[in-house]
């Protein structure tokens, strides 16, 4: 029976903390280790991770007393200090509910994958609202997934969701290259890590209910005003701040000499097209960045953001 560390980041999230918690006690297939850290929460959420601690379904509690770090910083904190020994790691957010088969479908799935190359599988996942009840069976219908051209579709928009994904040993000792404040979305930067440098797998079936409330950091879109206002903000900060740029240009630092030449080559136009005219005009020109399977709108924002020098 495989190990596997489940990383659980809390935040606030008294409401419906103790429900996910329950789902990842009835796990089955593997060998569940649960850590799991307060990012600094006002309401009672320490009281209850303390409580299902007492109880032996809490391995270990991070109390490193830094408060709120941030989603990236906590989950980060969390890989560094998870059990070296599993097999497998996996992502979990405080608010959704896991199916029983949820870990060991995943675990199936990399004991197929070579361990001396970083694997991640994520995939799929149903939408409940704030009482549980299902509002979309199957979530990320829109969602095609192409292997061959996984690394550069990456670079346009981050299709992972951190809850579904679950990675091997490697995964996580390549994660842990990056230094606490480098990484801003955890489920990112596993999936670059995989596609850039090892293998990934999508599960198109649904082992989990992802709950959408007005509390969501991310996720399936609602129109919601506190909604619009966050993805307003996000367009800002992120999408016309060269945020990939700034992603890339760690990721090089990291693993350049271990990529293949046409990555290698990739990488060197997202991180110089900005000033050389002659990279610029072969990255919009890119089959692979702009292969076939990309979603038109895909295709014209993202040669607007390399016109103005903002991808």
């Amino acid at each position: 029976m495989k190990k596997v560390c489940v990383m659980l980041s809390a935040y606030n999230g008294e409401k419906y903390l103790p429900a996910q918690i329950e789902s990842l006690a009835a796990q089955r297939g593997v060998d569940m280790r649960l850590y799991v850290r307060d990012d600094g929460s006002r309401d009672s959420t320490p009281e209850i991770l303390k409580d299902y601690r007492d109880r032996g379904i809490i391995t270990k509690i991070i109390e490193d007393e830094k408060g709120n770090l941030g989603f990236a910083d906590s989950f980060y904190t969390l890989v560094r200090e998870a059990d070296p020994d599993c097999d497998y790691y996996a992502f979990c957010d405080q608010d959704d509910i896991w199916d029983p088969d949820k870990l060991a479908a995943a675990s199936a799935v990399l004991d197929g994958m070579d361990p001396a190359r970083p694997a991640l599988c994520f995939g799929r996942y149903r939408v409940i609202d704030r009482f549980g009840k299902v509002k979309q069976k199957i979530g990320m219908k829109h969602y095609r997934f192409f292997p061959e051209y996984a690394f550069e579709e990456l670079f346009s928009m981050n299709f992972t969701y951190g809850c579904t994904c679950m990675f091997n040993a490697k995964a996580r000792e390549y994660y842990l290259r990056y230094e606490i404040g480098e990484i801003r979305f955890h489920d990112w930067t596993i999936n670059v890590i995989c596609t850039g440098l090892g293998s990934v797998w999508f599960d198109p079936v649904p082992h989990m209910s992802y709950r959408l409330h007005e509390s969501n950091c991310f996720g399936p879109v609602s129109l919601s005003k506190k909604s619009i206002q966050r993805f307003k903000k996000y367009w800002k900060n992120y999408e016309m701040n060269n945020t990939r740029l700034k992603e890339m240009l760690l990721f090089k630092k990291h693993f350049y000499d271990e990529l293949t030449a046409e990555k290698k080559e990739f990488v060197d136009m997202i991180c110089g097209y900005r000033d050389d005219p002659a990279l610029k005009k072969k990255l919009l020109r890119s089959k692979r960045y702009f292969h076939k399977g990309k979603k038109g709108w895909l295709k014209i924002l993202n040669r607007y953001q390399i016109r103005k020098g903002k991808l």
